[in-house]
């Protein structure tokens, strides 16, 4: 599966480490507003998860500034949205529209209607959505919610 990420953020950074261990996806593009992100140099970033921003290697991979011409291109089968929340229902409705597979950040949506939104995109796309609730995976938040019945 072809991958890009969009927004080279703490969490984009997070997400790219994250797509290089998975064997079946390759990064074909990163989009970022920001060129020296988009040159590879994400130094600048810290988080709270403990690492920091790094170098990486984007030769051999297309680089996009902005997300309306990631979405045209043909070759991207699943976009990472990683953008600021404000654009989490916008790009993901969009991207979906546009063919792809959407990972999408928490929240979906500002508000309920947005997150409808972008169910509905899915539902009409046929493209599978994943919103990055991955909290629920962890063992101990597992065990906790099978007592919320």
């Amino acid at each position: 599966m072809n991958v890009a990420v969009a927004g080279l953020g703490f969490m984009g950074a997070t997400h790219l480490k994250a797509w290089r261990q998975i064997p079946a996806a390759r990064l074909v593009a990163v989009q970022s507003s920001d060129e020296a992100k988009l040159a590879g140099d994400l130094t600048s970033i810290s988080g709270n998860l403990g690492s920091g921003g790094e170098k990486m290697d984007f030769s051999g991979i297309r680089k996009y500034g902005a997300v309306g011409a990631l979405l045209q291109d043909p070759d991207i089968d699943a976009i990472d949205l990683c953008v600021p929340t404000d654009q989490h229902a916008p790009l993901a409705i969009a991207a979906l529209r546009a063919g792809k597979h959407v990972f999408l950040e928490k929240p979906m949506a500002l508000d309920p209607s947005g997150a409808d939104a972008v169910r509905r995109a899915a539902e009409e796309s046929g493209r599978v959505l994943m919103v990055g609730h991955v909290l629920r995976f962890s063992p101990a938040y597992r065990r906790a919610s099978k007592g919320l019945g």
